[in-house]
C-alpha cells in the first residue's frame, strides 16, 4: 500500500465512529499515521483533549516507540472543563480530540 492509499484509507476510517477493541487499534493507528505525517516527533507536545485513560498515549509508545511528551486532557481525571476554556502551561505542538463529543 503506497502512503497515498494508507492516508486515504486513515481519512476514510475517522469518518467512522467504533468502539471495538479491533476498531479502536485500527483508529489509534489512523490517528498516530496522520500526526507523524503532519511531522510529529520525539521532541513533539502532544495535548489529547478527551484522554479517558490515556490508551493513545500507550498505543503511541508501545505500538510506534513515540518518546514525545502526551499530555492527557480529560474532566473525568483532572477535572478541565473545555467548555470553560483551557489553557495549558506549555506550547502544544500537536493536539487530538479523537471521540471528544
Amino acid at each position: 500500500m503506497t502512503d497515498h492509499e494508507r492516508r486515504a484509507a486513515s481519512l476514510e476510517y475517522l469518518g467512522e465512529r467504533t468502539g471495538t477493541l479491533e476498531y479502536r487499534f485500527q483508529r489509534d493507528a489512523a490517528v498516530a499515521y496522520e500526526l507523524f505525517a503532519s511531522g510529529m516527533g520525539d521532541a513533539s507536545l502532544l495535548a489529547d483533549l478527551g484522554a479517558g485513560t490515556g490508551d493513545f498515549d500507550f498505543y503511541l509508545r508501545a505500538m510506534r516507540g513515540w518518546k514525545g511528551r502526551y499530555l492527557p486532557v480529560d474532566a473525568s481525571i483532572d477535572g478541565c472543563d473545555l467548555e470553560e476554556g483551557w489553557n495549558p502551561r506549555a506550547p502544544v505542538d500537536f493536539v487530538t480530540a479523537i471521540e471528544l463529543l
